[in-house]
């Protein structure tokens, strides 16, 4: 009946929760981070199929409701982790439980190939002050998201200009329509390998990068990026920036 169904799912969760701490126990203790039940930051090297094994034990106790075990078991393993602040997301909390344990936390995207760069979320980890976006000398002022569709143009309303905006294999280009010699070029692959090198670690303020061909400056912040990533190789495929365009002086 439904009493002996509850206990069947009782006991299965029983189970799930044994085996995983179980294999969480047995991967860091392989690696040289558990020893005699106290965890060691920095004394083992675990391989990256045991970060990922780790780092998805970690995210089924935080999407399931049972941090307060996982913190349980991290607190009688002697590991003291890092406060944050009281909005930041679930993906900070998992970076915070494995930094504890000298590791690096991977999210299933990232295990597929995938990569997800937010600068936004980067500000939250890392408690940095918003910069103040400076849009004087700029006649346009365009926030948009970017992917392979992208081909469009805006206009001036004071002086009349039209720009073509294109976007292609992690390519963004701006374009003086009138003076198609007038044109500059954003490589958002670097950029996206910038962000992973200092995501949520030395990152302090939006990058931003700034181009000028001619008489067109163009500058350009990103909030978010995201796409493939193969042999060290990123290519982006969707991005959402603010742009600003304008005349050099």
């Amino acid at each position: 009946g439904p009493v002996g169904q509850l206990d069947v799912a009782a006991t299965l969760d029983v189970e799930t929760r044994d085996v995983l701490d179980a294999d969480l126990e047995s991967m860091l203790a392989e690696a040289g981070i558990l020893a005699e039940g106290r965890i060691r930051p920095g004394e083992g090297v675990a391989s990256q199929q045991e970060v990922r094994r780790v780092s998805s034990i970690v995210r089924y106790r935080q999407d399931s409701g049972r941090e307060d075990m996982l913190h349980g078991w991290l607190k009688n393993a002697g590991v003291t982790v890092k406060e944050v602040p009281d909005d930041a997301s679930i993906h900070i909390e998992n970076q915070a439980i494995l930094a504890a344990m000298g590791l690096k936390f991977v999210e299933e995207w990232e295990a597929r190939g995938e990569f997800r760069y937010s600068a936004m979320e980067s500000y939250m980890a890392a408690e940095m002050e918003i910069e103040t976006i400076d849009v004087a000398g700029f006649d346009i002022y365009h926030e948009a998201q970017f992917d392979s569709e992208t081909n469009t143009t805006v206009s001036s309303r004071t002086a009349g200009t039209r720009y073509a905006i294109s976007f292609e294999d992690s390519i963004l280009v701006v374009a003086n329509e009138q003076r198609p010699g007038e044109r500059v070029i954003f490589n958002l692959a670097d950029l996206a390998e910038t962000m992973r090198e200092q995501r949520n670690d030395t990152m302090r303020k939006l990058i931003t990068l700034k181009e000028r061909n001619g008489g067109l400056r163009v500058r350009l912040y990103v909030k978010y990026l995201s796409g493939q990533r193969a042999g060290g190789i990123h290519q982006v495929t969707f991005a959402n920036a603010l742009l600003l365009i304008g005349r050099a002086e």
